[in-house]
């Protein structure tokens, strides 16, 4: 059975707006600000930003609004955001060929801004439908790209996702103590900068690494943190993916009522938020549970 890698994808982190605020907060600042404006844009990306884990569908509404108003008011940065953020939505669907497609426009749009930082997530992004695809050559390249320009910059945040999404195509090709080195250090910097979104793919994929090394008793600490973590954000995604791993490790020990239970939860979540791969991963997991009971 393969364990889905985390990998972070770089949506809002440089959008000039209001930040990350709760879905109710963010709905009542759109109400009480209806022009067409610069503001509204961002505040509609961000509300996009912030349903996309749980409400991928409502998250896409809210880009397409964004998008429709970069094209009225002329706003060439608004518009590559808007597109970065409406690939972002298509990777969490497991719908690679949109968001490729989205990724590669914004890098169109986004040329004449000449920003480095923006660039560069962008090539983070494209680098995970690589690592998802298995070129894992391609995805360390890009990788590699924002490692560079975010050290350059003393971008903190961007260096975490670096060192994340580079640890997880290594423990994709087993190389694990790599993976879980690179990792180890990127947790801290995450708590520091007190990103729990960094943090839940962090433990995610130490849950991972140590699991592939049968380690199960400190990878079911890690897929636990991580799971609650996702709790608190509202990621079913990742709450999905999690609890498949989860599932894995109770087959493995012969709990085979809890792994079907875990399975079966993932299941749930992933048909809600319309990932595919999760769902198939999650009747894969369920299969092996009825083959393993006869």
């Amino acid at each position: 059975m393969k364990q889905l890698a985390t990998y972070i994808c770089i949506t809002m982190a440089c959008l000039p707006a209001s930040g990350q605020t709760l879905v109710d907060s963010l709905k009542n600042k759109l109400a009480n600000h209806s022009s067409a404006d610069t503001i509204r844009v961002s505040l509609l990306l961000d509300m996009a930003d912030a349903l996309v884990w749980n409400s991928p569908q409502e998250a896409l509404t809210y880009v397409n609004q964004a998008t429709q108003l970069t094209d009225e008011l002329g706003w060439q940065r608004g518009k590559a955001y808007a597109l970065r953020q409406e690939g972002l939505i298509y990777y969490e669907q497991s719908d690679p060929v949109r968001a490729m497609d989205r990724f590669h426009e914004a890098l169109k749009v986004a040329e004449p801004m000449q920003d480095r930082s923006f660039e560069a997530s962008l090539y983070n992004n494209i680098a995970n439908i690589y690592s998802d695809l298995k070129h894992y050559d391609k995805a360390l390249d890009h990788y590699n790209r924002l490692l560079t320009v975010s050290k350059e910059l003393h971008d903190t945040a961007q260096t975490v996702i670096a060192s994340v999404n580079i640890a997880s195509v290594y423990i994709e090709q087993q190389q694990l103590s790599l993976g879980i080195a690179n990792l180890t250090e990127a947790l801290p910097l995450a708590r520091a900068i007190g990103n729990q979104r960094f943090e839940m793919a962090i433990e995610n994929n130490l849950g991972r690494a140590l699991a592939k090394q049968g380690d199960d008793e400190l990878a079911l600490e890690h897929f636990n943190t991580c799971l609650h973590l996702a709790g608190q954000l509202g990621s079913d995604g990742i709450k999905a993916n999690v609890l498949n791993s989860i599932g894995e490790i109770l087959i493995n020990r012969r709990q085979y009522a809890e792994a079907e239970s875990r399975s079966k939860e993932a299941l749930a979540l992933a048909e809600k938020v319309g990932a595919l791969e999760w769902q198939a991963n999650a009747w894969q997991t369920l299969s092996k549970i009825h083959e393993r009971q006869n």
